[in-house]
């Protein structure tokens, strides 16, 4: 992406925040250039004015110089105001575009990427700051490139070479990006030691290591480390400073020389009778704002190398986005009822940052209105077929077949619309509690009876009924008088909440109940099996996800899962006669609880 492309997305980001406000500052940016300008020019007036004797021209000349002085000092505040506004309102915009990209993903996929990842943590982290003033800094900028041509034009009104005096501020310009860099790499070179050093602060400083810090005596040791950590920042710190310093100061004096050499050019002209006086003060007073600018200018070229690079990373987020999120060309709607069923024909997956596949050569047909329990070890990959099965993730090879059509054709907003899911690592939603049940299916969130069914098909109806308010009581401790609830009551209220979509073609229960104890589960999974043989008829499927096995034995099919692939499949009678792995591991855990 150009330079340029990057720039529009800046302002393009700006104008979506707020037109009016863009367009104000920078027309003050604008008109505080012009004020500057002004000043130069009345000045020039009132002194030529006053050596000619012309009392109208000193009065313009005073009036100009007082009104334009005015205004570019009293542009400042205003400036300052709306700047900081149109930035709030930029980091707002921006939250929003990016929760909005990243919300819309159709899979996790790309959300998975490391390099999404990373890309998605600097726009929420560094980059902040350059997007927000990013309209700010490009009219700024603007604004002193145009200071420097009038200024151009002015001076070589005098003399030709002298149209090259201002110009020479531009390799300050440049020397000050280059000392920012060499600032910023002396920064990355002590970031460790600056991690180090505040890790040690906190240890010191913490009461949950006071017990270990006494009883060994490491509280010289603790100094010791960070007066040492801290040393080597200092030095490094110091070096790069004093460095910056000398070239910045050496760069400002020969400026100062060619401005100086200017002045007297002018000056001589002057006494020549070639130029008046006012050319003089003109040139003088031309080099007050250039140098004030050239002073605040110069970090402007390093948060310019921060705002291209910030702008190339959300276009590309932007551009990740609108390419997930566009409709498949022969996407056909979702299936009304399941007449067949589910089958996956030797489906791998590899996660986006991993190497190797955590799914193997899956073949698996799942009947229409059969119940399927997955179970295995941890990290077996059980949660990874539930995620394919809800459209999460597409496998990296083979097919997903849902009544005989590949998944990736069938649109996948409408076929997770007919899904109900719990999974195991269940969000806390601190709302009031019929919302935290009733976005599960949002079209029906505000209907009694169909929060009521689901608190019911949960089991969270013994948690509503410890609430003060009922449904209506705000939930975490966050809130004033929020009810903080335990990790199994929020496990039941996220449970409720998967199901409370009616007449779902897949119910997903990931681990739903790894917070309660083991008879809880077992009742809980029975009432699911009791809702799964109600809703045979549609041809609804319901997956299990357990590392208990005797809670799924009432299951249709159950597959073992082991290392990414599925090693027995059968109910819970076939395994058990099998004498396998199925076998080995019920009768293990049926051990511990007897």
């Amino acid at each position: 992406m150009t330079f340029l492309r990057r720039i529009r997305v800046v302002v393009g980001l700006s104008l979506e925040a707020s037109f009016g406000m863009s367009v104000v500052v920078v027309a003050v940016a604008v008109l505080a250039l012009l004020s500057m300008l002004l000043v130069a020019v009345a000045l020039k007036l009132l002194v030529d004015a006053t050596i000619d004797h012309s009392t109208r021209g000193v009065v313009i000349g005073a009036v100009v110089a007082a009104l334009a002085l005015t205004a570019s000092v009293g542009w400042l505040p205003l400036a300052a105001s709306l700047s900081l506004r149109l930035q709030e309102r930029i980091q707002t915009t921006l939250d929003r575009r990016l929760m909005t990209l990243t919300a819309e993903l159709p899979t996790l996929e790309e959300r998975d990427s490391p390099q999404f990842a990373e890309t998605l943590q600097l726009l929420l982290t560094s980059d902040r700051f350059p997007l927000a003033g990013g309209l700010v800094t490009l009219a700024s900028v603007l604004g002193f490139l145009g200071l420097l041509t009038t200024a151009c034009v002015f001076m070589g009104l005098q003399h030709p070479l002298l149209a090259l005096v201002p110009v020479a501020v531009l390799p300050l310009l440049w020397v000050g990006f280059r000392a920012d860099q060499a600032w910023d790499r002396a920064r990355q070179t002590i970031a460790g030691d600056q991690q180090h050093s505040q890790e040690l602060y906190r240890i010191a400083t913490t009461p949950e290591a006071g017990k270990e810090l006494r009883v060994f005596d490491l509280g010289d040791v603790l100094l010791s480390r960070h007066a040492a950590a801290e040393d080597r920042v200092r030095r490094v710190l110091n070096r790069a400073g004093l460095r910056s310093a000398l070239i910045r100061s050496v760069s400002w004096l020969l400026f100062t020389g060619g401005y100086v050499a200017a002045v007297l050019v002018v000056t001589e002209r002057a006494i020549d009778h070639r130029a008046s006086a006012g050319d003089v003060v003109l040139v003088i007073t031309l080099a007050l704002p250039i140098v004030l600018l050239a002073g605040t200018a110069g970090p402007y070229l390093s948060v310019l190398s921060q705002l291209s690079a910030a702008a190339g990373r959300l276009s590309w987020i932007g551009a990740i986005a609108a390419r997930s999120t566009a409709p498949a060309a022969n996407s056909r709607p979702a299936p009304t009822r399941l007449a067949h069923g589910i089958s996956l024909v030797d489906v791998s997956l590899t996660y986006p940052s991993a190497t190797a596949p955590a799914l193997q050569e899956i073949t698996l047909d799942i009947p229409a209105g059969s119940v399927v329990a997955l179970v295995g070890d941890n990290g077996a990959g059980k949660s990874t077929l539930v995620k394919l099965l809800c459209g999460l993730y597409h496998p990296t090879r083979g097919q997903i077949l849902i009544d005989g059509v590949d998944a990736r054709d069938i649109d996948n907003e409408q076929w997770r619309a007919r899904i109900c899911a719990g999974f195991q690592d269940f969000v806390h939603f601190e709302f009031l509690a019929r919302d935290s049940v009733g976005v599960g299916d949002v079209p029906r969130q505000l209907d009694a009876r169909a929060l009521d069914a689901a608190v019911t098909r949960g089991g969270a109806g013994d948690v509503i009924t410890t609430l003060a308010q009922g449904l209506d009581t705000q939930l975490g401790r966050t809130w004033t008088d929020g009810a903080e609830l335990s990790l199994g009551q929020w496990q039941k209220i996220a449970l409720s909440r998967g199901l409370m979509r009616d007449k779902p073609l897949l119910v997903v229960l990931d681990e739903p109940t790894a917070a309660l104890d083991p008879a809880a589960e077992e009742q809980l999974f029975r009432r699911f099996a009791e809702t799964a043989q109600s809703a045979r008829a549609s041809g609804t499927i319901t997956v299990l996800v357990s590392h208990r096995f005797s809670t799924v034995r009432f299951a249709d099919l159950i597959a073992v899962v082991d290392d990414g692939r599925i090693t027995e499949l059968g109910s819970h009678q076939e395994l058990i006669a099998r004498s396998g792995t199925y076998a080995e591991l019920f009768e293990l855990q049926s051990r511990h609880y007897r």
